[in-house]
C-alpha cells in the first residue's frame, strides 16, 4: 500500500498543520496566521478536525447517547477526514492556496492510541493522506489548558473529558489524565521513525503564556 504521508506532494500549494492539545492555543494562532497571509495577499483556505457535514448526525448522535467505541469513533473520524481532504484539502492545493489545518492524521495517532486502537492500524487508515509542508505541535502544560477550557464552558464534553476511558472519577480530574495519555502518545509518535517519515520538519510551539480557543 502506498503511503503518501512518506512522500512530499506534487501539489501547487502548500499545507501548513498545527497540533496540540484542546487549550493549547493553536485555534487563536492559526486565526492570526490566515488573517495576515490573507493581508499580505495569498489565497488562504482554513481547515478544521471533525468538520465534514457527511459524518457530522452520526458522531452527533453517537456521543449524545455514550455509544461511541474506539473503533467505531475511529473510523467515524477518519470518514470525515478522507471527505475533507477529497472535497475541501486537495482542490485548493491544486490551486495553488495554502491550507491552514486545525489538527490533521497526527490528532488520530495521538487519540486513538490512548484509547487502545492498535498504532499501526490507524497509521495505515490514514497511509492516503497528503504529507503536510510544515507541522507545528503547540505545547502547553495540562493544568493550563484545562484552566482556559473550564473558563469557556460549563462542563467538560463526555468524550472531550476522555469520560470513555476508565480512570478518574470527576470531568476535569479525566480530561487532564486524558490529554495527558495523548500527550505521551504523541510524543511516542514524534520519537518514532514512522512518525519521522510521515512528517515534515516541525516545530514546538510553547504556547502557555498565549490566549487560546
Amino acid at each position: 500500500m502506498v503511503n503518501n504521508l512518506t512522500s512530499p506532494h506534487e501539489y501547487p500549494g502548500k499545507l501548513f498543520v498545527v497540533e496540540g492539545i484542546d487549550g493549547s492555543g493553536k485555534t487563536t494562532q492559526l486565526g492570526l496566521l490566515a488573517k495576515w497571509l490573507i493581508a499580505e495577499g495569498h489565497r488562504v483556505f482554513v481547515t478544521e478536525w471533525n468538520s465534514s457535514a457527511l459524518v457530522k448526525a452520526a458522531t452527533k448522535t453517537g456521543k449524545r447517547k455514550n455509544a461511541l467505541t474506539p473503533m467505531t469513533f475511529s473510523l467515524l473520524h477518519a470518514t470525515d477526514f478522507a471527505d475533507r481532504l477529497l472535497y475541501k484539502i486537495i482542490p485548493p492545493l491544486k490551486a495553488g492556496m495554502i491550507v491552514l489545518a486545525d489538527r490533521y492524521a497526527y490528532t488520530a495517532f495521538a487519540r486513538d492510541a490512548t484509547r487502545g486502537v492498535d498504532r499501526q492500524w490507524v497509521r495505515e487508515l490514514y497511509s492516503f493522506a497528503v504529507r503536510p509542508d510544515l507541522a507545528l505541535y503547540f505545547r502547553v502544560p495540562i493544568d493550563v489548558s484545562l484552566d482556559r477550557l473550564m473558563a469557556r464552558r460549563v462542563k467538560l464534553k463526555f468524550y472531550e473529558a476522555g469520560m470513555d476511558l476508565a480512570g478518574a472519577r470527576t470531568r476535569p480530574r479525566a480530561s487532564a489524565c486524558f490529554r495527558a495519555r495523548c500527550w505521551t502518545s504523541m510524543i511516542g509518535w514524534s520519537t518514532n521513525s514512522a512518525w519521522k517519515r510521515s512528517t515534515p520538519p516541525a516545530a514546538s510551539w510553547n504556547s502557555s503564556a498565549s490566549s487560546a480557543t
